[in-house]
């Protein structure tokens, strides 16, 4: 877990605090994390990135419409 939180936090630039707090979040993935762990941190990356996305674009539309 500790390569994970360090080549997830590279990705999205979040602290390894909010890696973790993800990572435990997550319930019954981590028989996947011991199925394929190569596989199973990247696409945490690539799922944390597509919802920080998310919230950037929701952000600036919900602050275009309440000006």
């Amino acid at each position: 877990m500790i390569l994970c939180h360090r080549v997830v936090t590279y990705q999205t630039h979040l602290t390894r605090q909010t890696i973790i707090d993800i990572l435990l979040g997550l319930g019954a993935k981590p028989k996947a994390f011991k199925n394929n762990p190569q596989r199973f941190i990247e696409l945490t990356g690539e799922v944390i990135c597509k919802q920080m996305r998310i919230v950037i674009i929701v952000r600036f539309f919900r602050d275009i419409t309440t000006e």
